[in-house]
């Protein structure tokens, strides 16, 4: 429960497609050791695998609301920039007229 597939929160769909170009990529007789092997490190690494798997399907779409929240997030400091300028202006206007009259 190591290695490439652990940490991949927030990038699990990246990480899963990277994972299983690389499975593909193995021969059928690398294939069938994976598949088949009762070692500690293959189950935990098919263990893995499923997990990812699974969780990229009932989660699909997910990132969309991270990049929504980004979005939103340059929005409002946009404008909260906008109106601190125009405020200072403002301010600065109001007083340089005041000086000369």
């Amino acid at each position: 429960m190591y290695g490439f597939g652990y940490e991949a929160e927030h990038i699990c769909e990246t990480r899963l497609e990277i994972l299983q170009g690389a499975y593909d990529m193995m021969t059928s007789s690398g294939k069938n050791e994976f598949d088949t092997n009762t070692d500690e490190l293959f189950a935990n690494a098919r263990a893995r695998l499923a997990y990812m798997e699974t969780w990229v399907t009932l989660n699909s779409g997910s990132p969309l609301s991270i990049a929504n929240n980004t979005n939103t997030t340059i929005f409002a400091l946009v404008v909260i920039s906008v109106l601190g300028v125009s405020v200072t202006f403002a301010y600065f206007y109001l007083n340089k007229k005041k000086k000369y009259n």
